[in-house]
């Protein structure tokens, strides 16, 4: 199993550019709120990236989070989309 992994500039660009995109088609503009709930993976990066450059409000919560504390952050955010994992290896 790859455990580490190298990106080059224009492979970043391209990630986060397609997420952008993405998001963008799925109504998120400007000043919405979006959360990122996923675990310490590059994808988190590319979403972080992604909301700054549609230049939204986003809150990372790392999935080591606990249900109840999760909740609340989200019922504080309020927010209009939630980017996700299915699920994350850890080595």
């Amino acid at each position: 199993m790859e455990t580490q992994r190298t990106f080059s500039y224009a492979e970043l660009q391209t990630e986060v550019a397609g997420l952008a995109s993405v998001l963008h088609d799925q109504g998120i503009i400007a000043g919405d709120r979006v959360i990122i709930y996923m675990p310490m993976m590059p994808k988190a990066v590319f979403a972080i990236q992604a909301c700054a450059h549609l230049s939204t409000v986003h809150s990372v919560v790392f999935s080591s989070f606990a249900a109840k504390k999760l909740a609340v952050r989200t019922d504080n955010a309020i927010p209009k989309t939630i980017v996700s994992a299915s699920c994350g290896i850890r080595a």
